[in-house]
């Protein structure tokens, strides 16, 4: 009994002086862990790198974790193990881009993104922030410099004093901040496509636009609808990170309530780029049940059904007041198309299939940008005189004109 006494006595003293030893270890921090290349961990380290020596912070050597620790609080469900793909190409401009029948079978960080194949551009009053799909958990996450060193506090870890220093100093200039916002998120252009308005006519003028320069996507382009995943931002202007303080909060991991754009607007704040635009993508890919890679995509309008839609949409501003016709003037009348990027005026618009009786002379056109997103046609001929019969003087009478406004044909569309 004695010796068992003795033994147990030796257990229990020699237990906490070893736990004090791996205490008083120094551990490094950052902490050495890596990820593998596919994983939501070793994506995310090229931003949050950014973030750590932005604020001044030692630079560490050897494979760092970047990532703060409470970032799996903002994850919905997912880990940092979790696997992904990386888009090249900015958030909003990822959900507002035309994809090829192969690009939309191939995995994100394969795909070559070209400028040319993006529906709408920042210039455009089309909103293009990305929204959260209701129903689906979202969650945002913002870090500056004090916020980034407290996580790591929380976690255990000693950052040296001149880290502390460095983050306050950072944080007072607003030099460094982080903003991810991750959730399951839906295009606008399917919202675009059923509103039938002045964004559904300029989409269909630009797809329009884009099948004549590459007819190859005739009945084979298609756009990412939705996505789950991570969209994070390194702000580094103070402007922004002012911006993004007063209207999100300062180190938060919160769900997110309402509409992404309730939060992260384009209007009032266009000057420090504060949009869904310019966001870095990274998509989830751990397909299972409905969401799979081919559900993600949905079908574009084929040059037929942008054909239809001009032909059964009002898309004339039936504002604009029509002049009368005039004896032996030269009458001049005006429509207005509005969704008409002002770029299309100089595409070479033609008149026609004219019909009717109230020209004696060959109309001309003339095609100018008008206010508001829209474009004008300016038809202008000379009165035709069999119109004014000279027994009935001062008689006023509708006169109808039918005329098509026609883009060129060119690559074998009309």
């Amino acid at each position: 009994m004695r010796t068992f006494l003795s033994l147990l006595f030796c257990l229990l003293f020699l237990q906490p002086a070893d736990a004090q030893r791996r205490r008083g270890r120094e551990v490094p921090w950052p902490p050495e862990r890596s990820y593998s290349r596919t994983s939501l961990g070793s994506a995310l380290q090229g931003i949050f790198q950014q973030h750590y020596e932005a604020c001044g912070f030692a630079k560490a050597e050897g494979r760092r974790d970047y990532t703060p620790p409470n970032i799996i609080n903002s994850l919905g469900g997912r880990t940092l193990r979790t696997r992904v793909e990386t888009a090249n190409l900015n958030g909003g401009n990822l959900l507002n881009y035309i994809f090829s029948g192969p690009e939309a079978a191939a995995p994100f960080d394969a795909i070559r993104f070209n400028a040319g194949n993006l529906l709408f551009t920042k210039s455009s009053p089309v909103d293009l922030t990305p929204e959260p799909r209701p129903g689906f958990d979202a969650s945002i996450l913002t870090k500056n410099c004090s916020g980034y060193l407290q996580t790591h506090l929380d976690g255990g870890f000693k950052p040296p004093y001149s880290s502390l220093e460095a983050g306050l100093k950072t944080d007072a200039q607003r030099k460094s901040s982080v903003v991810a916002v991750t959730g399951s998120f839906v295009s606008p252009i399917t919202e675009i496509l059923r509103a039938n308005d002045n964004r559904t006519t300029e989409l269909m003028a630009l797809l329009w636009y884009f099948y004549q320069d590459h007819p190859e996507y005739v009945g084979n382009a298609q756009y990412l609808a939705q996505f789950e995943g991570v969209m994070i931002k390194h702000l580094t202007e103070a402007n922004a990170i002012r911006s993004a303080e007063m209207k999100l909060g300062v180190n938060v991991t919160i769900p997110l309530a309402g509409q992404l754009k309730t939060g992260l607007t384009r209007g009032g704040e266009r000057e420090d780029s504060f949009s869904g635009t310019d966001w870095e993508t990274i998509v989830f890919t751990d397909f299972t049940g409905p969401y799979q890679r081919e559900n993600l995509y949905l079908p574009l309008p084929t040059p037929t059904d942008i054909q239809r839609y001009f032909g059964e949409q009002p898309v004339l501003d039936r504002a604009v007041a029509a002049a009368p016709l005039r004896e032996g003037a030269r009458h001049q009348h005006t429509v207005r198309v509005k969704g008409l990027p002002a770029g299309f005026a100089g595409a070479g618009w033609q008149l026609g299939a004219l019909r009717g009786n109230a020209f004696s002379t060959v109309p001309e056109l003339r095609v100018t940008p008008g206010p508001n997103n829209s474009i004008e046609f300016t038809i202008s001929a000379q009165s035709s005189q069999e119109l004014f019969l000279l027994d009935q003087p001062g008689a006023i009478a509708e006169v109808p004109v039918y005329y098509e406004l026609q883009l060129p044909a060119r690559n074998g569309l009309p």
